[in-house]
């Protein structure tokens, strides 16, 4: 799995060697559910397309590991905690 484009920062690379490193029960979805989960998640943090370049890669990154949802929460709890952002993703944990 490669980062797509030129985007390298201490974000995309830090969860780039997470989801190399990290192992999942179930880690692997099929790319529809991957889907479905990113247009949940984006949509509960409030991100609407245009995504920057950041989160284009973020994105192409879960969609390339086929992330099930709890791989997605934890990435996108990164990305908010490290940018300070205020979002609240624990009710999406306990959905199916």
């Amino acid at each position: 799995m490669a980062i797509t484009g030129e985007v390298s920062t201490f974000v995309t690379n830090t969860i780039y060697a997470w989801l190399h490193e990290t192992t999942f029960e179930t880690s692997e979805v099929s790319s529809e559910m991957t889907e479905t989960l990113l247009t949940e998640i984006l949509l509960a943090m409030g991100h609407r397309e245009p995504f920057d370049e950041e989160q284009r890669a973020i994105i192409d990154m879960l969609r390339l590991k086929k992330a099930n949802r709890q791989c997605c929460i934890a990435v996108w709890e990164f990305y908010n905690q490290y940018y300070g952002y205020d979002v609240c993703l624990k009710d999406l944990k306990v959905a199916a």
